[in-house]
């Protein structure tokens, strides 16, 4: 019986593992959709396809990592960033003057800037050799 609990408790971990794994690698598609697809009105509507089908990870991410790493939180400031461009893109006239022209440049640089926070915090939870310790 001590080793189908402990089998038991692997398989756990294992799908807590594939469970964030799952979310880090639907933000990884995210991310590369806006820079895939947002050429064309075309693009970004396939880049919000791809947003309304994150909305199911980003939410699941508030209950698989701990509050402490601040996955939920920097996912949800790289959203904020990600629907603030598309905005631009499907409505350019909507967006002038130099004060949005430079939140729209200051969100490029803070895109890479947060998916490298977001990776650095999701590490400690997607390390392989982690999961049976």
């Amino acid at each position: 019986n001590k080793c189908k609990i402990k089998t038991n408790k692997d398989k756990l971990l294992l799908d807590l593992y594939n469970k964030r794994f799952e979310v880090y690698s639907q933000l990884i598609d995210l991310y590369l959709a806006y820079y895939k697809n947002t050429d064309d009105s075309e693009g970004v509507a396939s880049f919000k396809t791809s947003r309304n089908t994150f909305v199911k990870y980003h939410r699941e991410s508030q209950f698989l990592f701990d509050d402490e790493s601040g996955v939920y939180s920097k996912i949800t400031t790289l959203l904020e960033e990600l629907d603030f461009l598309a905005a631009f893109l499907e409505n350019p006239n909507l967006f002038c003057g130099d004060e949005i022209g430079q939140r729209k440049n200051n969100s490029y640089k803070k895109l890479d800037t947060l998916m490298h926070e977001i990776e650095t915090a999701m590490k400690p939870y997607l390390y392989f050799g982690n999961v049976y310790k």
